[in-house]
């Protein structure tokens, strides 16, 4: 069997500080909207206190308002850039996330749309972004599958506890589906208990003692079945047609577009689901292709990677 994909080994993204000890008193909201936060002129004028305000006006925007994932996707880069420069310990740090305010400052002051609830626009991109999600399902299906063979594989050749739950026998529609009648989708995968049997959790169990085993972190092994069972649910892919026809440039649009848009078919509020596609889809870039050449962001520079050339 392969290794498992890069996917699974990623390293966590910086932790992350609660909005409310940042805040201190300015965390509890007053009842009416707080006005839009103007950009300073200077670097220099965006004091602790004055990113508060950015950091202040975007929680409450994100809290107070039915947003569509466009103006959501922004408000949260808003909240986090404010977060970062106050926890900031460099100048050149914090100077860059100030820079980030000062755009966001800018763009929720001048864009109408950014501020005003359209229920009619809500819906509709409500639906265009279960649409590309089926989209980005489709074609990377297939590569979620692999990791989830692998496991198969390790748990029915040591017999490790539960293994009779990851057999064959066993659609990953039916795992997925048992998980989550076992266990919320998005419980702590990972603070679960190592090796040991968790009480009414069979096939909970089993992928936890894989994982355990080799070594891998359990949440995004448990976000790549229940990725893959929604899949299954839908439809075939194309991009293995495109890898065993090796149609490399059509390949590599593929991947560079949908990296770009990723953002846009991540349902709001779910970080995790967005850094857990974002490597699946950086993970099958970097399996195939060298992007290292003079302009990593133009997918027709990309060179065919030692195992396309196979």
């Amino acid at each position: 069997m392969d290794d498992l994909s890069s996917s699974l080994l990623v390293a966590r993204a910086r932790p992350r500080a609660l909005t409310a000890e940042l805040l201190g008193e300015g965390y509890i909201m007053p009842e009416h909207n707080l006005p839009v936060p103007q950009p300073e002129l200077k670097l220099s004028d965006y004091t602790d206190g004055r990113i508060r305000q950015s950091l202040q006006f975007a929680e409450q925007f994100l809290k107070n308002r039915r947003l569509t994932p466009r103006s959501n996707s922004m408000a949260n880069e808003y909240k986090e850039a404010s977060k970062a420069a106050l926890l900031a310990d460099e100048n050149d740090v914090k100077n860059q996330h100030i820079v980030e305010i000062r755009m966001f400052d800018k763009l929720f002051s001048k864009e109408a749309f950014l501020r005003q609830e359209i229920p009619e626009l809500v819906d509709l991109e409500q639906e265009v972004l279960k649409l590309r999600r089926l989209m980005y399902l489709g074609r990377y299906g297939d590569h979620l599958s692999s990791n989830l063979k692998k496991i198969r594989y390790v748990s029915g050749e040591g017999k490790t506890t539960g293994y009779e739950n990851l057999s064959a026998q066993h659609q990953w529609t039916a795992i997925a589906a048992s998980i989550r009648d076992e266990t919320r989708v998005d419980a702590d995968w990972n603070s679960m208990p190592r090796n040991d049997t968790i009480v009414g959790l069979r096939v909970t169990t089993a992928v936890s003692v894989v994982c355990d085993g080799l070594g891998i972190e359990k949440e995004p092994m448990f976000r790549a079945i229940q990725q893959y069972a929604e899949r299954a649910t839908a439809f075939h892919n194309d991009l293995q047609t495109l890898i065993d026809e090796c149609v490399w440039p059509d390949l590599a649009g593929h991947l560079k577009r949908d990296l770009d848009e990723l953002p846009s078919i991540v349902f709001p509020k779910d970080e995790q689901d967005l850094k857990h596609m974002r490597a699946v889809l950086e993970g099958i870039r970097d399996d195939w292709f060298d992007t290292a050449g003079p302009d990593p962001a133009n997918p027709a520079t990309w060179i065919p990677a030692a195992k396309a050339r196979e």
